[in-house]
């Protein structure tokens, strides 16, 4: 076991045995992780401060001062610009269309801080003004954004989104070559602050970033210093079939499959387990979900349908699984996007509120976590867009006290 390992190991047992425990301040500054790059990977075996020492030292910026102090899930992969409009307004006339924040991954983060759980984000932007926006926007819901990198010479993504009268989304192409977008680049880790894996206990990934060789590269990287540091990892499936234009579906299946075999736990909807591993599966995902835990391979799976509800089966040691009903807003639903990404953050908070996984072998704790999540969902699909629909931590507490 490296010394990293061993020094996070200690400080969660105190933590979990001593609910008093005020876990130690960490260091500012670290060196790069370069070291943990495809192409400069050390030895497993190798401590990890070691290696950082035998890397070229270089002044890293120091850990975003959020109110919500070092963040405790690094939530990685695209953050973007969604774009609604009406029904038949042109894309050629992006003027008309409201734009606001998005991307799963940034919908995580914004929503975990919300929850005053401190959360840091870490993805690919353009240089551009819509790159600089972004990246403020994300400061502005208390989100770390040192992991937040500028791809010179290239676009921040824009999502054209067209909702229909019953709040379900639809996904109808973007402003520009799907290509082209910064989020398609890997991240450089020499830049990646090492403090930011050093705290954390989570890293959270979509699978929209595997459809680009450079986001899959970074994606292999985070999962391996995930690994490496003891943080446990959570993927969620997020299929979005508009971003995977160059690819068939069976290769697509292929890519995402291979990733959920690296994680601890997954978050699917009924439809993506469907799409991944058959209908046969997903008819029974909501009554069987610890089959499909079985299925899949991983310690949790998290298995979400809308107006029907959600899943859940986690097996840390013992099994546990069950079902939660929706929660509908009272004004009726107004759009579904985000939804999933709210769920999930409701689900980290709490959890790591109830003392992490360790909540996980608890039958009450879990059925308590999951409500949560259904309740801070509740909130984003009663309006639209996202950034703007998340709800406090008090807000979801309240709720939660009425059900």
């Amino acid at each position: 076991m490296s010394i990293i390992q061993s020094e996070k190991s200690m400080m969660r047992h105190e933590t979990h045995s001593n609910p008093g425990f005020i876990a130690p301040q960490f260091p500012s500054k670290l060196p790069s992780l370069r070291t943990f790059s495809k192409s400069a990977r050390p030895p497993r075996s190798r401590p990890f401060l070691r290696a950082c020492a035998r890397a070229p030292l270089r002044e890293t910026e120091p850990i975003n001062q959020s109110p919500l102090g070092a963040p405790q899930v690094l939530c990685a992969g695209e953050v973007l610009y969604d774009l609604y409009a009406p029904p038949n307004t042109p894309r050629t006339q992006p003027e008309l269309w409201n734009r606001v924040p998005g991307g799963g991954p940034a919908n995580v983060a914004a929503a975990l801080a919300q929850l005053e759980t401190g959360s840091a984000f870490i993805g690919m932007v353009g240089d551009d003004d819509a790159g600089n926006a972004l990246r403020k926007a994300l400061l502005d819901m208390n989100v770390n954004v040192d992991g937040l990198q500028q791809a010179t010479g290239r676009q921040s993504r824009t999502v054209f989104v067209k909702v229909d009268q019953d709040g379900e989304r639809d996904f109808v192409g973007f402003g520009g070559e799907n290509q082209s977008f910064a989020d398609t680049q890997q991240i450089d880790a020499e830049r990646l602050p090492g403090v930011l894996f050093y705290a954390a206990k989570f890293v959270m990934l979509p699978t929209l970033g595997l459809a680009f060789e450079g986001c899959a590269s970074s994606f292999s990287m985070l999962l391996d210093m995930a690994k490496m540091c003891l943080l446990e990892s959570v993927v969620d499936v997020n299929w979005r079939p508009v971003f995977w234009q160059h690819y068939s579906d069976e290769d697509a299946r292929k890519r995402i499959r291979s990733m959920v075999q690296k994680v601890d736990i997954l978050k699917l909807s009924v439809d993506e387990l469907s799409f991944l591993y058959g209908k046969q599966l997903a008819d029974i995902g909501l009554t069987e979900p610890q089959t499909v835990l079985n299925r899949v391979g991983t310690k949790g799976v998290l298995v979400t349908d809308g107006r029907n509800g959600s899943a859940y089966a986690f097996n840390y040691g013992s099994l546990v699984h069950g079902r939660c009903e929706a929660i509908v807003p009272e004004g009726g639903v107004v759009d579904t996007t985000g939804a999933g990404d709210a769920f999930l953050a409701g689900f980290l908070s709490r959890m790591l509120r109830l003392g992490g996984t360790a909540a996980l072998v608890d039958e009450d704790k879990v059925k308590d976590i999951v409500r949560f999540a259904t309740a801070t969902a509740s909130f984003v699909i009663a309006g639209e867009g996202v950034f703007g629909s998340l709800p406090t931590l008090k807000q979801v507490e309240e709720l939660v006290a009425k059900l």
